[in-house]
């Protein structure tokens, strides 16, 4: 499970470096120097980079245990949920019994939160990423990468192959 999960990951990770090349040749083009507040670009290729290997270890979870197509839908489904987290977390707790807003906010930290990844208004407008983010969204993806995978590799080892 372990080598499927680095060989994919290996995979996106030459093709994210080849399209963050070709998006710097652009910007060399475009701009004639590159400046250090274009390393928030960079920064926000490398979170493409974790948004992706999380979402590899879900897909790999799912495939573990569904057809290729219920893996795909239930990947891309949880893909969608964790963009809109932060939504539920803040939903308005005045219209909710206090279980389901128990509920709600305990989902809200089980599911991935894929916001944290978003740094693009950032890179686009030049500000620098702190770094406290840059580690906290890399231990989030290795933690949260680590936890998916052994589940997959729990469910993967129960599985009757014959």
């Amino acid at each position: 499970m372990l080598g499927k999960f680095g060989g994919l990951v290996l995979t996106l990770a030459v093709n994210t470096a080849a399209m963050a090349v070709g998006l710097l040749l652009v910007m060399i083009y475009v701009k004639h120097t590159l400046e250090g507040s274009d390393a928030a670009v960079l920064v926000a290729v490398y979170f493409i980079l974790l948004k992706l290997a999380l979402i590899v270890a879900l897909a790999l979870l799912f495939s573990c245990f569904t057809t290729p197509l219920l893996a795909i839908l239930f990947t891309a489904g949880l893909y969608i949920v964790g963009l809109y987290v932060q939504e539920l977390r803040n939903l308005p707790v005045q219209v909710m019994s206090p279980a389901m807003s128990a509920f709600t906010k305990w989902l809200s930290y089980v599911l991935p939160n894929f916001e944290n990844y978003n740094v693009m208004a950032m890179a686009a407008h030049g500000r620098a990423v702190p770094g406290a983010l840059i580690l906290q969204n890399t231990l989030y993806t290795a933690v949260y990468c680590t936890i998916v995978l052994t589940a997959a590799a729990a469910v993967f080892s129960r599985r009757n192959l014959k």
